[in-house]
């Protein structure tokens, strides 16, 4: 009996191995608001307060908390039972619970404002419910288990279309963060996240995570540079810090041009193409994400190519100037 749980725990486990683990540091913990009665819970946030869904059985009424930065219950909505939760800023989203209905709600009173059918694609053999949500650039992406042997898929809801996008497999995760345009995710019990969507598209390579403790992790959003976590071991609310990368882009635009720089992720070189900018005698340098620099090289052409071979695999900062003008940075995956 004793091996036939350990088997079944280690499957739901994402299997891969990652070369490198960054620890984050917590800053803060908070109480869970009194009103909040389960350990069962969804975090979102729109930059100036915190909401907390709290699952309830199906045919009871959700409850949804605005919460403050201190713990503090600041109202409460009532509203349909929901799986998850999270905030396009002006918007409240849910997950209906055990539907393929995604929701918006009345930040006010909880009613459901409009709603759109998820288009669930025929590779799912049996009963789904997403996992989790997360909003960015105008489309909410969504986790769904679609087979009992622990399979998921990454499934993705433009708001300006209504259309559902498959993007694919990926991991065992179940929570989600978006941090500066990535989605990050991990697995409740795996204690760490990893980059897993950038650029419209999965990343494949998984080379570095971010290890926020032994605990519980019940949910997770990003505000004003910190992932807050909810540690339903401990019902507390946990504020962590990270030199996160601002962004994660293969290209950047630069006032209606655009600089190019691939393969990534890649393993021994890089061709940084400026071609567009006409600009062939910037600075090329290379950051860790605690902001070390690793590479300072002078541009010698418009498409420039830097050898990597030298550093370690993980993630990095690439960053671009010319004189006084300084370019976007951009997010680069070291094999």
């Amino acid at each position: 009996m004793t091996k036939t749980i350990y088997f079944l725990f280690l499957f739901f486990v994402p299997l891969i191995s990652y070369s490198q683990t960054d620890t984050l540091k917590c800053i803060k913990k908070n109480n869970l608001p009194n009103e909040i009665k389960t350990t069962d819970l969804n975090l979102a946030s729109n930059g100036n307060y915190f909401w907390i869904s709290e699952y309830s059985p199906t045919g009871k009424v959700g409850k949804v908390y605005k919460v403050d930065a201190a713990g503090i219950c600041l109202d409460s909505l009532d509203t349909y039972n929901t799986t998850c939760i999270e905030s396009d800023g002006d918007n409240l989203w849910i997950m209906h619970d055990l539907t393929d209905w995604l929701c918006k709600l009345d930040k006010n009173t909880g009613k459901i404002l409009d709603s759109i059918r998820i288009e669930i694609p025929e590779v799912f053999k049996a009963p789904y419910q997403s996992s989790d949500i997360c909003y960015l650039d105008s489309c909410i992406y969504s986790i769904w288990p679609y087979c009992w042997c622990g399979k998921y898929r990454l499934l993705k809801v433009d708001l300006r279309t209504r259309l559902t996008i498959d993007l694919g497999d990926i991991p065992t995760f179940d929570k989600m963060v978006v941090i500066n345009d990535t989605i990050w995710a991990g697995s409740r019990f795996g204690f760490g996240l990893y980059s897993i969507y950038a650029n419209n598209s999965i990343i494949t390579s998984y080379n570095r995570s971010l290890y926020l403790g032994g605990f519980d992790i019940s949910c997770l959003t990003y505000k004003n540079n910190s992932l807050w976590v909810i540690d339903s071991d401990s019902n507390l609310m946990k504020e962590f810090t990270y030199p996160f990368p601002i962004s994660n882009g293969i290209e950047t635009n630069i006032f209606g041009n655009k600089i190019s720089i691939y393969p990534n992720p890649t393993s021994d070189y890089i061709t940084i193409n400026t071609e567009d900018l006409g600009c062939d005698d910037g600075l090329i340098e290379v950051f860790d994400l605690y902001g070390k620099k690793i590479i300072s090289e002078k541009q010698k052409a418009k498409k420039h190519k830097l050898a990597l071979k030298q550093i370690k695999s993980g993630l990095y900062i690439v960053k671009l100037s010319n004189g006084k003008n300084k370019y976007n940075s951009v997010t680069l995956i070291k094999n």
